[in-house]
């Protein structure tokens, strides 16, 4: 009772009181700057509550949080791994509803599960690491970009492969990166600002809903259409719109519980 009251405070009323927000925005965002703009409100409320809304990922972890109680008592490898390889096949063997995002929650918790065995085993997996850092970034960079080119259209590996890839890179520049900011001392700016985005991932991840705007005005009133600039340009004002709103919101007591800080 202690984890589920835990996560219905720090994820389950951020989330709505997120989607209420997004709703009531897109009520005066043109349709060309965000997808589905318009519908009712029979229509926002089973989009919200039954397939998980545009921030579908935090319904998707509250879920996974909840469903994952009795699996947090498997402590051997053996055990994790066959609870793993059932979430796997399952997922690869049976097209499961989108209802409730049953399909992403059965998905999902297989990385759950892997991440509970790897910390398990993550001074280890960081020493290692370390000492082949490059080389480990280098080739799961190169991976990445092969299997994204490649494999968009075969979804089954798609979906088994580019998360790896994709989170043993990140990791991995993660490490590096920390690494590069201790040498320069603790009040390294870089370091703060990792540390900070850390501290509020989940106000960044809610509260994206700026990005829409942000894009249309990149592409359509300043005319940038090649992908990198636009991939830049995005970034980084989203980067300072989205720590605007934590410094300010973060500032009003009212809002603590229902942004989740």
């Amino acid at each position: 009772m202690e984890v589920i009251r835990d996560k219905v405070r720090r994820l389950m009323i951020p989330y709505l009181f997120t989607m209420l927000l997004v709703v009531f925005a897109k009520q005066f965002v043109p349709s060309d700057m965000s997808a589905n703009a318009g519908g009712g409100g029979i229509f926002w409320l089973t989009n919200v509550f039954v397939y998980g809304g545009e921030r579908w990922f935090v319904y998707v972890l509250m879920w996974i949080f909840l469903l994952s109680l009795p699996l947090r008592r498997i402590t051997s490898r053996k055990g994790i791994w066959i609870a793993v390889a059932i979430s796997f096949g399952v997922t690869m063997a049976f097209a499961l509803p989108e209802v409730f995002k049953i399909d992403m929650v059965v998905w999902y918790i297989s990385f759950f599960l892997i991440g509970m065995h790897l910390n398990q085993h993550y001074m280890e997996l960081r020493q290692w690491n370390t000492k082949y850092a490059i080389a480990v970034l280098l080739a799961f960079v190169i991976m990445n970009i092969f299997f994204v080119c490649t494999l968009m259209t075969i979804t089954p590996l798609k979906i088994m492969v580019l998360p790896l890839t994709g989170t043993i890179g990140v990791m991995t520049l993660s490490w590096l990166l920390d690494d590069w900011c201790k040498k320069r001392g603790k009040e390294n700016v870089i370091a703060k600002y990792i540390a900070y985005c850390g501290k509020y991932s989940l106000q960044f991840y809610l509260f994206t809903f700026a990005y829409p705007i942000i894009r249309y005005v990149v592409v359509n009133v300043l005319h940038v259409t090649s992908p990198l600039p636009v991939f830049f340009l995005v970034f980084v004002s989203q980067l300072i719109v989205m720590t605007t709103i934590v410094e300010v919101t973060r500032r009003i007591k009212i809002l603590k519980i229902p942004m989740g800080y």
